[in-house]
């Protein structure tokens, strides 16, 4: 009779590979260094059956001037096979510098200066900077001074150091001159102590004053030698003799005999 069926089937065809392009999640600093791990994204397009898997992101750990990821490919719903992707190789120093520095002692003179002799090494990136604050000597107190090196990838050391800026001190009479001596004296009456207080170049001190006296009781030696003859004006005084010489007498209303400290302190501390 010449009836006739037409049938027929919808064919989808992709003959062209998907691609995949390998790039750092972060970046690094002007310089071009990291100073932590570097994550490595993949990401995958296919324009027509699309993708059937894209590659998990790596990480990168390992310290280095050139830390490689490893390339990868992925394959689209047509089985079609990426290339291989490219690629990406980033510097990374997760190391701090070390800092080789010669902090100042704990007692400093006043005005006196100090050579840190700053020496910083870093095995990997390198040394950015390199520095210590500085070191205040113009007044007396308790100061702190830090010093800090950075390396290339912007890892940074640091030492401080806690100092103490006090007057130059020299005994000038008995009995601080011969500070094992005993000396004996018939209370009451006064005792002079004489010093001479300076800078670290030597210049006197001409400022200084007294913040505390402390007098102790003591066990006494067996033998003793008579202390010399007291300043006039018999009486409790703090006084500066001029060119950095100071004076203070202290007067001992003792009616029993015995033994006592005496302890001055200055305002340097």
């Amino acid at each position: 009779a010449g009836n006739q069926v037409l049938a027929g089937r919808l064919l989808s065809i992709d003959r062209t590979a998907p691609t995949i392009v390998a790039s750092a999640t972060g970046a690094p600093n002007a310089a071009g260094w990291y100073r932590t791990n570097v994550g490595v994204a993949f990401a995958c397009n296919d324009a027509l059956s699309g993708i059937r898997v894209c590659p998990f992101a790596q990480t990168l750990s390992q310290e280095g001037d050139a830390v490689s990821s490893t390339a990868q490919t992925t394959v689209d719903y047509a089985d079609n096979l990426s290339a291989p992707s490219n690629v990406v190789t980033v510097k990374i120093d997760k190391t701090a510098p070390t800092l080789n520095v010669t902090m100042p002692p704990a007692t400093v003179l006043l005005n006196a200066t100090h050579d840190f002799q700053l020496n910083a090494t870093d095995a990997l990136s390198g040394i950015a900077s390199q520095s210590c604050g500085a070191l205040n000597t113009a007044t007396v107190g308790a100061r702190t001074v830090t010093c800090v090196a950075t390396d290339r990838a912007g890892n940074q050391t640091s030492r401080s150091a806690t100092y103490k800026v006090v007057y130059g001190y020299a005994a000038l009479s008995a009995p601080l001159s011969n500070p094992t001596q005993v000396y004996v004296v018939a209370a009451p009456r006064s005792v002079p102590f004489e010093w001479r207080l300076f800078d670290a170049n030597g210049a006197a001190v001409t400022n200084a004053t007294l913040t505390q006296t402390t007098v102790t009781d003591v066990a006494c030696p067996d033998t003793g030698v008579s202390l010399p003859t007291p300043p006039a004006g018999e009486t409790n005084s703090f006084v500066h003799l001029g060119a950095g010489a100071y004076r203070r007498n202290w007067w001992i209303n003792y009616t029993t005999t015995g033994c006592v400290r005496l302890e001055v302190t200055l305002n340097d501390g």
